[in-house]
């Protein structure tokens, strides 16, 4: 989180970046670098850098494999494939010489990120600290889940059978996305998931 930043990319686009220096620089220039499989641990570190309660962060999964999903208004809903990683696929992405520099910038920020996640949470905020928030956000997750569920309080644009639905009909802000605010928005949270 920053809002002037002080990187820039002075560089040609034949030039191999120094990728240390590029992954440094993206450290130096934000708090917090969220990581996708560690979503939930960003999010709590999210809620201790800017003071958010609790219920200011909770989500609902609008998708995920084995559903239904769309985008542009003139794309119909498509079925999102559960992802699988072949045994070929593994030896080239993991052996390959040119996936290896393609992707070594880019796993070199992966790393560093996950690592700044878990020094932020020691040397910040302590992790029995942080151990105790994550608890208390899993349980307004989960409450939220419950209280969520149920016909027209979570409308998204698909429906199961892959069908779209159109607004009105929908709770989503754009395509699949924020089609759970008006529920989490309006829900009436217990004080001790504040």
């Amino acid at each position: 989180i920053n809002l002037q930043p002080q990187f820039t990319l002075t560089r040609s686009v034949t030039d191999t970046p120094d990728y240390t220096h590029v992954v440094q620089q993206v450290l130096n220039d934000y708090d917090l670098v969220a990581v996708m499989e560690r979503m939930d641990d960003s999010l709590v570190l999210l809620q201790f850098l800017l003071g958010l309660q609790t219920h200011e962060i909770v989500y609902l999964k609008a998708r995920s494999s084995g559903a239904f999903s769309n985008g542009p208004k003139n794309r119909s809903c498509v079925y999102i494939m559960p992802s699988f990683v072949s045994k070929g696929m593994d030896k080239f992405f993991t052996t390959a010489p040119e996936w290896r520099a393609r992707v070594y910038g880019d796993e070199l920020l992966y790393k560093a990120a996950y690592h700044s996640i878990d020094k932020t949470i020691d040397e910040t905020i302590g992790r029995e600290r942080f151990q105790q928030q994550k608890l208390k956000f899993e349980r307004a997750l989960l409450y939220a889940k419950e209280q969520c569920k149920g016909e027209h309080k979570v409308i998204p644009m698909c429906t199961d059978a892959g069908e779209e639905r159109r607004k009105p009909n929908s709770t989503c802000y754009i395509w699949m996305e924020g089609c759970d605010h008006m529920c989490i928005n309006n829900l009436t949270w217990p004080k001790d998931l504040l």
